[in-house]
């Protein structure tokens, strides 16, 4: 039976033991199997990575996280996720013996009004993540007015700028840029599927990456006090389907 631990029980794995999370999604699937999304270019290399920090076992600091909603049989919501799993050929490579981590760590606003309960605990665990740590944020865009005030408690922020789109491209640089830092600051990674492998190799050298995807729209959602998106709003990120 598949294990996926509730974002709850994710966020507060990764504050405990400071590990690094590679998060898995439609777009890293459809990658994974050799096909292309829209701002990522198909890459062999970054297939076999994206496969490789998929299915290693050898490293007790780094975990997986995928949608929780792969629990679920009838959702309408899943079933697009499962339709990701298929194009990826990803069923083979699920391992029955891990404990998945949740991918919606940095989106649980995405899940509904159901999950509303658990967003105020979810704020403060990424709260505790960030406190006292020195900060590397690895993005497309400059640090933002509602970044820093969620960082207030970091002892210090820095940026490493990234392409907006096909950020793979820029891979060797953007590891060269990364390793100019050392191995206490914490590492938030926005890069789509260039952070999913990012967060792994940081892991492989006993580094913390943590593979936030769009975590700055739950930040800003309960900054502005808008902690549940409606239909809408899902709708437009890719969450529901089409009316």
């Amino acid at each position: 039976m598949l294990k996926i631990l509730s974002e709850v029980e994710s966020l507060k794995r990764i504050r405990d033991d400071r590990l690094s999370i590679g998060r898995f999604g439609d777009g890293e699937f459809q990658l994974m199997g050799g096909n292309k999304i829209e701002f990522q270019k198909r890459n062999l290399s970054l297939r076999m990575l994206l496969r490789q920090a998929f299915t290693d076992l050898s490293m007790p600091n780094y975990v997986v996280g995928i949608p929780t909603l792969l629990m679920q049989t009838e959702d309408p919501i899943s079933n697009i996720w499962r339709e990701s799993i298929k194009a990826g050929d990803i069923h083979r490579l699920l391992q029955l013996e891990r404990a998945y981590h949740s991918a919606f760590i940095s989106r649980p606003d995405s899940l509904g009004p159901e999950a509303a309960d658990a967003e105020p605990d979810i704020w403060n665990l990424w709260r505790d993540i960030v406190r006292g740590r020195r900060i590397v944020l690895v993005q497309s865009k400059d640090v933002g007015v509602n970044q820093e005030k969620f960082l207030a408690e970091a002892t210090s922020i820095k940026l490493v700028k990234a392409p907006c789109a096909h950020a793979f491209t820029q891979y060797d640089y953007l590891k060269e840029q990364v390793g100019e830092h050392d191995a206490e600051s914490l590492f938030l990674i926005s890069l789509g599927p260039t952070a999913t492998v990012l967060a792994y190799e940081l892991a492989a050298v006993g580094w913390q990456g943590i593979d936030i995807g769009q975590l700055w729209k739950f930040i800003e959602f309960h900054l502005t006090g808008r902690s549940t998106p409606d239909k809408a709003t899902l709708r437009s990120i890719g969450f529901v389907p089409q009316d």
